[in-house]
């Protein structure tokens, strides 16, 4: 399936870049665009920058007459407006009531990238999920590739809410104790993203 391999592709970005040593004493990228959590299931603390990629480069959008916003409308990366330092790419599924949403966070110590996988269907504005996905991308010199990729945990449960005001508000039982995070676009990132599309696509032709 087309979006799917879109979702590894932006994944292996990810990774790439969390783990190229782009500036990071320990290996861990910390330039513009990057991005990654802290693994317990009991509670993730924060601080990083973002990862992902999409097509779409323009920012949310919604009818003045639609009572229920489409998940169309908010294809694209992502930050948290704490600060933080989560990024979030949804992209819509072949299933126009369906979505994918991945949303990375870099540890405190620069040294795991966690990354979460989630595919759920829209509900009264809102992407409800269950089963989801959280591994983490740890920086290992021993490693082959320096690093070693390890599940926390596969039975992630949550709501992505899409907000007619263009935010986006994630909530996964089992990060920060079910604490809300909030993301809105991000433009910067997006130019980014697609102009790194776009040469991807011209290496392949």
């Amino acid at each position: 399936m087309k979006l799917n391999k879109i979702i590894v592709t932006v994944t292996a970005v990810a990774i790439a870049l969390a783990m190229a040593g782009c500036g990071g004493a320990t290996g861990a990228a910390t330039s513009a665009g990057e991005t990654a959590v802290m693994a317990s299931t009991e509670g993730f603390t924060v601080e990083g920058p973002m990862t992902t990629a999409t097509e779409a480069m323009t920012g949310p959008m919604m009818d003045a007459d639609d009572t229920n916003v489409s998940v169309l409308n908010y294809e694209g990366a992502y930050t948290d407006t704490a600060g933080k330092g989560y990024g979030l790419l949804l992209t819509p599924s072949d299933d126009a009531n369906g979505a994918y949403v991945s949303v990375g966070y870099m540890d405190n110590e620069e040294i795991a990238y966690y990354m979460w996988d989630i595919f759920g269907e829209v509900e009264n504005n809102a992407i409800v999920y269950s089963n989801s996905v959280c591994t983490a991308e740890i920086y290992d010199e021993q490693a082959e590739n320096g690093h070693r990729s390890e599940t926390v945990y596969s039975d992630g449960k949550g709501t992505v809410q899409l907000s007619e005001d263009g935010t986006i508000t994630w909530k996964d039982e089992k990060v920060n104790n079910g604490e809300e995070i909030v993301f809105e676009w991000n433009q910067e990132l997006n130019d980014q993203l697609k102009e790194r599309q776009e040469q991807a696509q011209t290496g392949m032709n």
